[in-house]
């Protein structure tokens, strides 16, 4: 359990209706988003886990860092927490700006979405305390262990809001037929 995501106080929606494969279709492509950003922060976490082990250097990890994919706009937004940012805040402005607005609109729906919204703004202050982190160990040679810890609770956070996600979405996003 996420305690910053005080996961016991989520509402759920009904349940009650049954998809046809193309109203399934959104939160399906929804969960495929969400296992890619999984799979970069655990790329992450081996890199991490690796200098820590001092399998690996700090440079090393620096430059396997610049090549995962979430790190693509590195040099336009400037920082680490950028890089990642960047990805995770581009899907939530999309959530918050396109989806959520057309999901809540139903009150059967409304108390789940402002869950949502509650849970991106815990994100957006983990990634900051990971982006600090990164920054203590590679330009001041701090231990890793912190950036080892924020790295990890970034994961835990994500595994648990995108498994929130994908299970109270796919229903408002079929019956509504939003795409994603």
């Amino acid at each position: 359990m996420t305690a910053d995501l005080r996961e016991d106080e989520r509402p759920r929606v009904s349940g009650a209706v049954s998809l046809t494969a193309q109203q399934a279709m959104a939160g399906e492509h929804l969960a495929m988003i969400h296992a890619h950003f999984l799979a970069q922060v655990a790329n992450l976490l081996r890199l991490v886990e690796a200098v820590a082990n001092d399998e690996r250097s700090l440079a090393e990890l620096a430059d396997e860092v610049q090549g995962l994919e979430m790190r693509r706009n590195y040099e336009a937004v400037g920082s680490f927490c950028g890089s990642v940012c960047y990805g995770l805040n581009a899907h939530h402005s999309i959530e918050d700006r396109f989806i959520f607005p057309e999901v809540s609109a139903s009150a059967l729906y409304a108390p789940v979405i402002a869950k949502l919204r509650e849970e991106h703004e815990v994100i957006h202050a983990q990634l900051e305390r990971l982006d600090a982190a990164m920054d203590s160990s590679l330009n001041q040679g701090s231990p890793l262990h912190r950036l080892t810890a924020e790295v990890e609770r970034l994961q835990g956070i994500l595994i648990s809001h995108f498994g929130y996600e994908d299970e109270q979405l796919p229903e408002p996003l079929g019956v509504l037929d939003l795409p994603v």
